[in-house]
């Protein structure tokens, strides 16, 4: 699944992308041998260049699942929403008044350090329910170090990366004892 989302995510980026040359190295994020393919594995290149992407995981009648079984969304536009706006634009200036720290790998060596809200952490995820939660049981899986998409996770980070989230949707199986429904997004500015 991982795999998948960063290849889609790595077939939408513009040429004059910093992204695209880290892209670019790393073939086993682009390519696939063709005996290896599955038709859920095919990307095909947008004809045109899209500023925002987010990837969504649905499960469940109580998410607009229809099916059974957990089935992807991607929805790309050519600007970016008002809400992720703003969060980059408070992620830069943190950024500048911060002296070049980035506030969510901030964030997530607070949280690792306070263990009050940490669900599940590995090398390079926390699992964290944010105090700023909306939903109940609402968490955020937050890389330990800054990566700017899903393309600047090497091979393990990416194993990691659905490491947490098995852990997480387990978790959510046990607490209910029944197939937890679920949405999972993974919001990727195109910039």
């Amino acid at each position: 699944m991982i795999e998948t989302w960063t290849r889609i995510y790595a077939a939408h980026l513009s040429p004059k992308s910093p992204l695209a040359s880290i892209a670019a190295a790393a073939p086993n994020i682009t390519t696939t041998p063709a005996d290896k393919l599955h038709s859920y594995d095919s990307v095909v290149v947008p004809n045109a260049q899209y500023r925002w992407m987010q990837i969504f995981e649905n499960k469940g009648a109580a998410m607009g699942c229809s099916n059974p079984h957990p089935h992807g969304q991607i929805w790309t536009t050519t600007g970016t929403p008002e809400e992720p706006g703003l969060e980059i634009a408070q992620l830069q200036k943190y950024r500048q008044e911060q002296g070049g720290a980035h506030m969510l790998e901030d964030y997530a060596a607070l949280e690792m350090e306070k263990e009050e809200r940490v669900v599940f952490a590995n090398e390079a995820f926390v699992v964290v329910c944010p105090w700023w939660a909306t939903w109940p049981f609402e968490v955020m899986i937050v890389a330990r170090k800054h990566r700017r998409a899903l393309v600047d996770f090497d091979d393990r980070e990416r194993d990691m990366l659905a490491e947490a989230i098995a852990e997480l949707t387990r978790r959510y199986d046990n607490l209910f004892e029944t197939h937890f429904p679920y949405s999972k997004s993974c919001l990727c500015p195109r910039c």
